[in-house]
């Protein structure tokens, strides 16, 4: 329907979910979110109603008693992006304890009142998120693991989303799409770890139950006790993987007992064998620019030594022309490609 789920904001957040409406789109209500709740959902939009948006952090937390915003709140909030509009959530966090002195100091002044030091202190409760600990801002991967625990879904976007190509070129199968049909055969499936269960079998070799999600859905596998031993490195939370095994059923559910599992990442970004060392590109005859800006935004992130040779069209023809930017031909390159231009213009010799 066009309708973004957006996380949660404390300008735009209402205490349940709510559509906004300049935009239209749906905010995740601020109650939603792990150890917040609907007391310190509703005061916090109730002060906003009042007295107007939160112009900054030091302005959301001057504005708000300790009881509703202790510790515990104020970090589920920034872990799960609903401060991002004042600042990095990282730095937020690494200087948690400086910005509850801030408001606990705030308060006691109430701002209009200037205390002993006049000005000068009033300047010192407006200068609290450049004195806060300058530390790198957070990876996707840690943003989205604290939506996942937060607010119990993925919202921005699924860690999985940058290999959405393994789905749509027929790479992997869905976890949708498992039937009773399967059973007894083999497939390919990837996911994120969401749950690991260890356990010891009759004769003490460790094994596991692994809990897989992809975007549509979750399967479980069982990793005996070879498997367990060759791939316990990988086997934790968040860790995204890509899995072989057959297709089995207990207790009318189905599983995968699981053949080999290898890290996503790790895998598609494997070297293709010497041989292959020039990779050829077709452009279709009336393609557009942005296709072109497409094309030249996935070589950059795939730089490599391999020359790249792109086929254009002229005059009825082809005309073959070298490029500068060489690319790392791997597997996760060349779906990219095939999903861009089609299986049948791309081409490595």
């Amino acid at each position: 329907m066009g309708i973004k789920v957006l996380p949660p904001d404390v300008n735009e957040s209402w205490p349940n979910f709510a559509v906004v409406p300049e935009t239209g789109n749906v905010r995740f209500g601020l109650s939603a979110i792990k150890n917040v709740g609907e007391k310190a959902a509703e005061a916090i939009v109730e002060e906003r109603k009042k007295n107007g948006p939160y112009k900054s952090l030091e302005d959301f937390v001057k504005r708000l008693d300790s009881s509703i915003l202790n510790k515990k709140i104020l970090e589920s909030l920034t872990k799960a992006g609903a401060l991002n509009r004042f600042g990095e959530r990282t730095i937020f966090l690494a200087g948690m304890d400086q910005i509850l002195k801030f408001a606990q100091e705030a308060r006691r002044r109430q701002i209009n009142q200037l205390g002993l030091f006049g000005e000068s202190s009033l300047l010192l409760l407006h200068s609290l998120v450049p004195s806060l600990p300058q530390v790198p801002s957070a990876s996707k991967n840690q943003k989205l693991a604290w939506e996942k625990e937060l607010l119990g879904m993925y919202v921005s976007e699924h860690p999985l989303s940058d290999f959405n190509h393994l789905w749509t070129r027929g790479r992997v199968l869905p976890s949708s799409n498992l039937s009773e049909e399967m059973i007894g055969r083999e497939v390919e499936m990837a996911g994120i770890i969401t749950n690991v269960q260890r356990v010891r079998t009759k004769n003490g070799a460790e094994m596991a139950f692994v809990k897989i999600e992809d975007i549509g859905g979750g399967v479980e596998v069982l990793v005996f006790p070879k498997i367990y031993q060759e791939s316990n490195e990988i086997l934790h939370k968040d860790r995204m993987v890509l899995i072989k095994g057959k297709v089995s059923e207990k207790d009318n559910v189905l599983k995968i007992l699981v053949d080999q599992i290898k890290e996503i990442q790790e895998e598609l970004e494997k070297p293709s064998p010497p041989a292959l060392k020039q990779l050829y590109l077709t452009i279709p005859k009336g393609s557009q620019k942005g296709l072109l800006e497409e094309l030249k935004e996935i070589v950059l992130v795939h730089k490599g030594d391999s020359p790249l040779i792109l086929k254009m069209p002229q005059d009825g023809d082809f005309k073959e022309i070298k490029v500068k930017s060489k690319v790392k031909i791997s597997e996760v390159l060349l779906e990219k490609l095939t999903t861009l231009l089609g299986a049948d213009r791309v081409e490595v010799k």
